[in-house]
């Protein structure tokens, strides 16, 4: 199981719909954080986040899925319940492959703007390029995504219906550590940063603790906690930030599934 909460797809795109990069494209395709076997219809989660003052930040996000397991719709709300983001997904006939998929974000009181990205894939179904565009229908923005020979993505560069030039992203991989160096570089081939990451986040590092039923309990930074139903999916999590040796709570994650009837 992966070992890390599902990061919603809805919080990486509220920060920019065209934010493409090669992290994202390596986990394009990555399920949803459930037990493989068992059929989802819907989940209602509610989260709440905690700050360095104590205060919260409550959200909440209803998630639909096909009979693959798979995302097809994901909504977000406010505090006052009130719908700010809507995030709907195409798939193709084996209801796996994303083909398209729109965003619409509440923009004010007369409605939301969308936007819709076109997903591209080659011969051998690897993921190579995003066209987003926009409530018009023009294209905004294009990825266009090289990849190894196992399918992994090893550059990505991103062109908008601007005239700047933003670089591109490179990754070199060390499958043994599990693990990616990704490289930001910028039009004149200065490196902005590097950051590295797992390759496949469902895989432990030796000094990580993980509990009965395969999920993380504890890290250097965090120390979790969960509740389950009968089918083993958590249904809470809690989880504590270490500070100076000491568990602060971080923040708590309910979760409200229901189950397909086959």
């Amino acid at each position: 199981m992966i070992k890390l909460k599902y990061f919603s797809i809805l919080y990486l795109l509220c920060a920019s719909v065209s934010a493409q990069s090669i992290y994202t494209a390596l986990h394009h395709d990555s399920p949803y954080d459930l037990r493989k076997g068992i059929s989802v219809s819907e989940i209602t989660e509610n989260s709440i986040i905690y700050d360095a003052s104590g205060a919260k930040v409550t959200k909440k996000e209803v998630t639909l899925f096909n009979n693959q397991n798979r995302v097809t719709s994901e909504v977000r709300y406010d505090d006052s319940g009130k719908m700010t983001d809507r995030l709907t997904f195409m798939y193709d006939s084996t209801g796996v492959k994303r083909l398209a998929r729109k965003f619409e974000h509440l923009i004010n009181a007369k409605g939301f703007a969308s936007e819709t990205a076109f997903y591209e894939y080659d011969n051998n179904g690897f993921f190579i390029g995003v066209i987003d565009k926009n409530q018009q229908g023009k294209v905004v923005s294009t990825t266009k995504i090289i990849n190894n020979e196992k399918g992994y993505p090893i550059e990505l560069k991103v062109t908008t219906d601007r005239t700047a030039d933003f670089g591109k992203e490179v990754a070199e991989y060390d499958f043994q550590s599990n693990s990616v160096m990704i490289t930001s570089i910028g039009p004149r081939g200065n490196v902005i940063s590097t950051h590295k990451v797992k390759i496949d986040d469902s895989i432990y590092d030796k000094d990580e603790v993980v509990n009965e039923n395969g999920d993380l309990e504890k890290s250097d930074e965090y120390y979790y906690k969960y509740v389950y139903d009968k089918n083993l999916n958590w249904t809470k999590q809690t989880r504590y930030k270490i500070v100076n040796g000491k568990q602060v709570k971080d923040a708590e994650f309910t979760r409200n599934i229901k189950y397909s009837k086959n």
